[in-house]
């Protein structure tokens, strides 16, 4: 489609310096990241590392750090996405950045859940959907509440009949 025929030509051939570039870059990122496509995401991912990252630009609202982590995510690298989103958290607390930085929190929490480290996936669902109450990001807040939702629905799904939800065996016959 145009995505194809437009985006990423142009964003391979532009120079990082070109306005906007760091936008464009960033949100093309997020538009795979969203819909859950890999199609160009090498691409995408080597403009950002060679153009933008190496450079170090910097946008409002963007950070290449967080779009690097979601790519690597979509590739199925969980390491380099586990080391982009700790370094992504670094810049975003340094520029101020809360509502990405708050946004950081809840996609790492997706790649701890997906690994199936549920506490550590929950603690950054916890403190995103704080950060997101915080500063007002209430349709944030539902989409932390929902996954947090989902997730004690399914270990009460799990949970031996017979056993209370604080630990031990149900004193009931």
């Amino acid at each position: 489609g145009l995505y194809a025929s437009a985006a990423l030509p142009a964003l391979v051939s532009a120079p990082a310096w070109t306005g906007n570039y760091v936008q464009i870059a960033c949100d093309l990122a997020e538009v795979l990241w969203l819909t859950d496509r890999g199609d160009g995401a090498e691409m995408v991912e080597s403009a950002l590392r060679d153009k933008v990252l190496t450079a170090d630009f910097r946008y409002p609202m963007r950070d290449v750090r967080l779009a690097l982590a979601r790519l690597a995510m979509l590739r199925g690298d969980d390491e380099g996405a586990a080391r982009f989103f700790t370094q992504a958290r670094e810049v975003l607390e340094e520029q101020g950045a809360q509502t990405l930085r708050a946004i950081a929190d809840h996609d790492e929490a997706l790649l701890w859940l997906r690994r199936g480290d549920e506490q550590r996936g929950r603690l950054l669902l916890v403190a995103a959907q704080a950060r997101f109450a915080a500063l007002g990001m209430s349709g944030w807040v539902r989409r932390a509440q929902e996954k947090l939702l989902r997730l004690a629905s399914e270990e009460r799904a799990l949970r031996p009949v017979g056993f209370r939800s604080r630990g031990g065996p149900s004193s009931r016959p």
